[in-house]
C-alpha cells in the first residue's frame, strides 16, 4: 500500500509540473489573417498598453514652463486681483482634472496630473490668447464655454445609461 501511495503522490506531482510547463509555454502571441489572408502575430499584451503613455518630464514642462507661465503673462498681478485670478485658474484646472470643480475646497483631483493631451489643448488655448492679447475675461470665457460643453456632454450619457 505504500508503493500505491507512493506513485500516486509522484503522479500528482508529474501532472502538477506538465500543467505549470504548458502554463510557461502560453504567450500572449495571437496568430490571425489579416485583409490580404496573410498571417500575423499580434501580441496581446501590448495592445493593452497605452502608446502615448505619460512622460513625467513632459507633462512636468507643459505644466509649469507652459500653462502656468502663460497664465502668469495673461492674468493681473497684485492681491487686489487674486479673487479675479482666482476665478480663472478655477477654470483652467477644472479643464484638466476633466470637470472636476473644488468643493469645501476640495478638488479631488490634481491639475499637474492630468492627461498629457489635456495640457496641450490647454497650453494652445492659453497660447492663442496671448497672441490675440485676450483679456482675462477671454481666457475665462474660452475654458468656461469648455467646461460647460464637457459637463452637459458626461450629463446626458449619464441620462442615457439611466435609461
Amino acid at each position: 500500500m505504500d508503493n500505491k501511495k507512493k506513485k500516486s503522490k509522484s503522479s500528482n506531482e508529474d501532472e502538477i509540473l506538465e500543467i505549470l510547463a504548458k502554463a510557461e509555454l502560453s504567450t500572449s502571441q495571437t496568430l490571425f489573417l489579416d485583409e490580404d489572408s496573410e498571417l500575423i502575430s499580434e501580441d496581446e499584451i501590448k495592445k493593452l498598453i497605452p502608446n502615448d503613455a505619460d512622460n513625467p518630464n513632459d507633462k512636468y514642462n507643459i505644466y509649469y514652463k507652459g500653462i502656468q507661465k502663460l497664465l502668469k503673462m495673461l492674468l493681473p498681478k497684485g492681491k487686489e486681483n487674486k479673487e479675479y485670478t482666482d476665478l480663472v485658474r478655477e477654470e483652467v484646472n477644472t479643464f484638466l482634472t476633466r470637470g472636476k470643480r473644488k468643493k469645501n475646497g476640495v478638488r479631488g483631483a490634481d491639475a499637474r496630473m492630468g492627461y498629457y493631451t489635456d495640457m496641450e489643448k490647454a497650453f494652445k488655448i492659453l497660447s492663442e490668447c496671448v497672441v490675440s492679447k485676450a483679456t482675462m475675461i477671454d481666457v475665462y470665457n474660452s475654458f468656461r464655454d469648455i467646461n460647460k460643453e464637457m459637463e452637459a456632454n458626461e450629463n446626458s450619457e449619464t441620462n442615457s445609461n439611466e435609461e
